[in-house]
């Protein structure tokens, strides 16, 4: 069982990359939006280093909880350079487990826009995986990982995609896609606002399922829908930092004929730190 749980935790790097993902598009929201951090200069001609941490209830990877009721925090660090480079580094602790901080992931990257208008995005990066645990390090798959993203966004609708090509010991293709709005709320002071940031999601993936083909019941790996999610975040923009609470709905599918998963909800908190230099 607990071989399982620790394989599992190994999928969970892909959910911690789109979460990634979804900080870049909310944080290039949140220094090019009207709410300006440098004080009404020009963004683009300044680095910026991003600090944060997220708290969530319950740990899942494409819809199937990992653990019963397992509680996770992680943190991230990242470097934006004003000319499209980043880096960073990102990890998690897990209450179910021992040693409860087992890995840590390292990206490089970079990004940038198709056009002045800054509607569309683009986003490459490569991350290592780093284990230390040798128990997690002997039965990881997976070692790396390339993401390729793209994302949109005009007034108050954004949309964002991506591939994720896992590999190390085994290889790996993963999609994800989501749409969402910002939407401010209030305004109070200069450089303070309260935001609503709804989401809905989508993860494809390769998973091993019981199908029937021609009358018997066979064991195969299928691509398919995993799972789809609907976020409300209330952020509040206070200088600097960024505080978001959110309640997440969840709802997993399968191709599976055998086993079915619950829709579920749970609950994550972030709180982010930009500056520029």
């Amino acid at each position: 069982m607990k071989k399982l749980l620790w394989i599992a935790l190994c999928f969970v790097s892909l959910t911690l990359h789109a979460q990634v993902d979804r900080l870049d598009s909310l944080l290039s929201d949140l220094i090019y939006d009207d709410i300006d951090l440098l004080d009404g200069q020009d963004a683009e001609r300044y680095d910026f280093v991003y600090l944060g941490t997220a708290y969530s209830n319950r740990t899942f990877y494409a819809g199937r909880e990992v653990g019963d009721g397992m509680m996770n925090q992680s943190w991230y660090a990242y470097y934006y350079g004003a000319c499209g480079l980043f880096a960073g580094a990102s990890g998690a602790w897990y209450d179910g487990l021992t040693p409860a901080y087992s890995s840590t992931s390292l990206s490089v990257g970079y990004g940038g826009y198709f056009s002045d208008s800054k509607r569309v995005a683009y986003r490459f990066s490569y991350s290592r995986y780093l284990y230390h645990d040798e128990v997690v390090a002997d039965e990881s798959l997976y070692q790396n990982n390339i993401n390729v993203g793209l994302s949109y966004r005009k007034g108050w609708f954004g949309a964002r995609g991506g591939v994720n090509y896992l590999f190390g010991d085994e290889q790996k293709l993963g999609f994800y896609g989501a749409l969402y709005s910002r939407l401010k709320l209030a305004g109070f002071g200069a450089q303070n606002a309260l935001f609503m940031v709804p989401e809905v999601s989508a993860f494809v993936g390769k998973e091993w399922v019981n199908v029937t083909r021609d009358g018997q019941l066979v064991y195969d790996e299928l691509y398919g829908l995993m799972n789809t999610q609907v976020i409300i975040p209330l952020e509040v923009s206070l200088g600097n930092f960024d505080v978001e609470v959110s309640g997440v709905a969840n709802f997993p599918f399968t191709r599976d004929e055998l086993v079915s998963y619950p829709a579920s909800l749970y609950l994550m908190m972030s709180v982010g730190y930009v500056f520029g230099f």
